[in-house]
């Protein structure tokens, strides 16, 4: 079974390393620009733009002028986010759904190992790269920080580290379950795609207007509270709760439905 640890990698090499290249060159550019933001009264010029502006790039409950307030406005809330889930999505989608399109699956399949360990090796794979990924996405900026002396919690950003990891592995494993169920790969990028747009903008209206306030719960970003992980240095226990829920209920629903379809249909 080391072949189809070789085979995912491989498979997956040039845009794992595309990725990691882009995300590391990314906090790079952060954090030569840090010091030249700390010389500009940004607080004031952003007390100008609208509120529901400013909600959708992370909002204002961290100060701007603050490592922790300036990495999850330009990075950590949005454009990270875009950049590892669009590639897991595409990567579990192109493992499982692409391979049932192109007619691959069926010949792994005919290997003499269990449905199960054909899709527990992928999933293991794809855990590993979704913490690969969250690691090389936030661990680089704290080393470069601390190499230019800037002053920042380490127990914040370690636990933003732990909450994105789990945001992202929640979306691998809703991604995989939908992508097990569904023949074409359309539809479960369609699916997880809606799911994060759709909380994104509800969690940002609701940080913005009152009257959708009570309703930010129902969406996906309500629990990667990014700003409030960084600013009390501490994961809600909701965010535990239903990231910790999409994980389990969408990885057993997965094997079971794996083991029981009928891939030649």
């Amino acid at each position: 079974m080391i072949a189809l640890t070789k085979k995912f990698f491989n498979d997956h090499k040039l845009g794992i390393i595309l990725t990691t290249i882009g995300l590391v060159f990314y906090q790079w550019t952060l954090v030569s620009l840090y010091p030249m933001m700390q010389k500009i009264d940004i607080e004031a010029l952003l007390k100008n733009y609208p509120k529901a502006f400013l909600a959708f790039f992370g909002g204002t409950e961290l100060s701007f002028t603050s490592l922790e307030g300036f990495f999850n406005t330009e990075y950590l809330s949005l454009m990270y986010m875009i950049i590892v889930a669009g590639y897991l999505i595409t990567l579990v989608t192109s493992e499982l759904t692409k391979e049932v399109e192109n007619g691959t699956l069926e010949s792994l399949l005919s290997l003499p190992v269990s449905r199960a360990t054909v899709l527990g090796y992928k999933y293991v794979n794809i855990t590993l790269l979704t913490a690969f990924f969250t690691i090389i996405g936030i661990v680089p900026f704290m080393l470069m920080s601390v190499a230019y002396d800037f002053s920042f919690s380490i127990k914040a950003f370690l636990m933003v580290t732990l909450l994105t990891f789990l945001f992202f592995m929640a979306i691998a494993a809703l991604t995989t379950a939908l992508s097990v169920f569904f023949n074409e790969r359309n539809k479960p990028t369609s699916i997880v795609l809606f799911i994060l747009g759709y909380g994104y903008i509800l969690n940002s209206l609701g940080q913005a207007f009152s009257k959708v306030k009570n309703y930010r719960f129902l969406g996906i970003f309500y629990y990667y509270s990014t700003a409030k992980t960084l600013g009390h240095k501490t994961i809600a226990t909701n965010s535990y709760v239903v990231f910790g829920t999409i994980i389990i209920v969408s990885t057993i629903f997965a094997f079971y439905w794996f083991n029981k379809r009928d891939f030649a249909n």
